[in-house]
């Protein structure tokens, strides 16, 4: 069966739906962390707010969040009035949990509350889908949060029915695109490490934010990096990285032209090579969305004389000429290839369409880059880990395991696209001192092991 969409009909449109959440006229609000992490917790815990509660939001609510933790705080309090011999105690009850809204710390599944302003069509489900859009068959239930017995009953007032229902298919709450992963290294480890922290329900509710963070950020450049190499199958690539305390110089060459800007250089082909992509393709409920890498590897011999004729229109609907192929012998992977080359030539600096990708670049860059990509003096933009963040980095490439070798855990951080020099080891070493979370088990220094900090 051809990968192919039946009607293959060029437009002077370039359309970008799949496999990263940037756009070129996002609205405002569209890139929204919290809700992306209330979506995740959402579509791990299997819970939706429940139409008896969205009955009772006022549609023209300056805040249906609000007004959702209202009703929830109204049936808390209502159930503590009728099962406590202390009616007054809920009152207490109120202040403890609600005030300053101290329950989002008792349950990660609370944060489906957040989600009472988010429809099914929102743009605000954009982000979120492209990490769901890596999670098919993802089944890992959240264990049990640590609660004692009065937030064991606020968590059962929570499930009532009045308030939340379950799903069992994401495509119940969100439009989210069937797609083949288009780094399926990486994706692998994003369900590891999220398989791992939702083992910790509280270390899930504390960092699942920077979770997502940090995968946005080694998906984007991983992804850049991978992206002209589409006749093979994505693999990671060299992507350094160094700690904040350090100093950057351009003496450091793997810093400098394997970190960021190696990159960033190519995140204005994202949008042409991807939205060319998706323009050939239509998937139904048989077929997903796949990947470049996929598309070319699969198109064959049948699929020559319409993909020919496709590019060929496209390139007229741009005003963009072909290169000089022998068309009567070309195949269908050369016109694939001639396709991503004139998407790439419509974006080119002077052209009418420039604007429109270097606002999407612009988009990477502050959306998804601002707390890794920070600018050091004369070297320039470097790829810098903070405290936070190798602290996440390091707990969830130790995983399961009570603690790791330093040198398999640096192995770990390159598999996830994190490579560290020489220098930005040595400092590593010296941080995790700091934390006091290291064990030497020679006096040479050669077996030195890490553990998770918590």
């Amino acid at each position: 069966m051809t990968i192919l969409k039946q009607e293959l009909v060029a437009t002077n449109k370039n359309t970008l739906t799949t496999y990263h959440a940037a756009r070129s006229n996002p609205k405002e609000g569209d890139i929204d962390w919290g809700i992306a992490s209330a979506v995740i917790i959402r579509s791990l815990y299997k819970k939706q707010l429940s139409k008896a509660l969205k009955a009772k939001i006022n549609k023209e609510a300056v805040d249906p969040c609000e007004e959702a933790m209202s009703v929830f705080r109204k049936k808390v309090l209502a159930d503590f009035e009728n099962n406590l011999d202390t009616p007054e105690f809920a009152e207490i009850i109120d202040k403890m949990y609600f005030l300053n809204n101290e329950l989002f710390k008792v349950s990660p599944e609370f944060q489906v509350l957040k989600l009472a302003s988010l429809s099914k069509s929102s743009s605000r489900n954009r982000l979120p889908n492209m990490f769901l859009s890596m999670l098919p068959g993802f089944d890992k239930k959240p264990a049990d949060c640590p609660s004692n017995f009065i937030e064991q009953l606020i968590i059962r007032s929570f499930d009532s029915e009045q308030l939340i229902s379950s799903f069992s298919n994401i495509r119940e709450v969100s439009n989210v695109n069937a797609e083949s992963p288009y780094l399926p290294f990486l994706t692998d480890l994003f369900k590891k490490d999220l398989e791992f922290i939702v083992s910790h329900p509280r270390y899930l509710l504390d960092h699942i934010t920077e979770l997502l963070k940090l995968y946005s950020y080694l998906y984007t450049t991983q992804l850049s990096l991978n992206l002209t190499a589409y006749k093979t199958e994505p693999s990671v690539k060299p992507m350094h990285f160094m700690l904040e305390n350090e100093k950057a110089s351009k003496d450091r060459v793997q810093l400098t032209r394997e970190g960021h800007k190696s990159a960033a250089k190519y995140f204005r082909l994202i949008f042409p090579y991807l939205s060319a992509n998706e323009s050939i393709q239509e998937p139904d409920d048989h077929q997903r969305f796949q990947p470049l890498w996929k598309v070319y590897d699969k198109i064959d011999s049948s699929d020559t004389s319409r993909l020919r004729a496709y590019v060929e229109d496209y390139a007229e609907a741009r005003d963009e000429p072909t290169r000089d192929l022998d068309r009567s012998n070309a195949s269908g992977r050369a016109w694939l290839s001639e396709l991503l080359y004139i998407a790439e030539r419509q974006f080119d600096q002077g052209k009418g369409r420039s604007a429109a990708n270097m606002r999407f670049v612009r988009n990477i860059e502050s959306d998804f880059c601002s707390d890794f990509a920070k600018s050091r003096g004369a070297t320039g933009k470097v790829a810098v880990l903070n405290q936070d963040y190798l602290t996440l980095l390091t707990n969830i490439s130790i995983g399961d395991s009570p603690k790791l070798r330093l040198s398999d855990l640096i192995q770990e951080f390159k598999a996830r696209g994190v490579f560290l020099d020489k220098q930005s080891q040595q400092a590593l070493i010296k941080f995790y001192e700091r934390m006091g979370n290291v064990e030497r088990m020679s006096d040479s220094g050669d077996a030195v092991y890490v553990r998770k900090t918590f």
